[in-house]
């Protein structure tokens, strides 16, 4: 699933739209985007099979919070590097 993707499904679940390509969610997208603030994708592999899925889409903090509730999971084994 590609990151844009990602996003529009996330925009619109926050924004209570089940259409993702619903204009109203494109416009919210663009309008995070072009906020400034940067953004964040958590890359997950599956142990065994080494294939990798977008996790997670968001600004810094979300993509924090995120980790620490893996953690708390006990689902966070490794975080490689963070990069921009």
């Amino acid at each position: 699933m590609s990151g844009t993707k990602r996003m529009l499904e996330e925009v619109a679940e926050r924004m209570e739209i089940d259409d993702p390509n619903d204009p109203r969610v494109e416009a919210e997208a663009n309008r995070l985007l072009s906020l400034g603030e940067r953004r964040f994708v958590v890359l997950e592999t599956h142990p065994n099979s080494g294939g990798c899925w977008v996790g997670k889409l968001g600004t810094g903090s979300e993509v924090l919070e995120y980790l620490k509730d893996l953690e708390k999971k006990g689902q966070l084994d490794y975080v490689g590097n963070i990069i921009e």
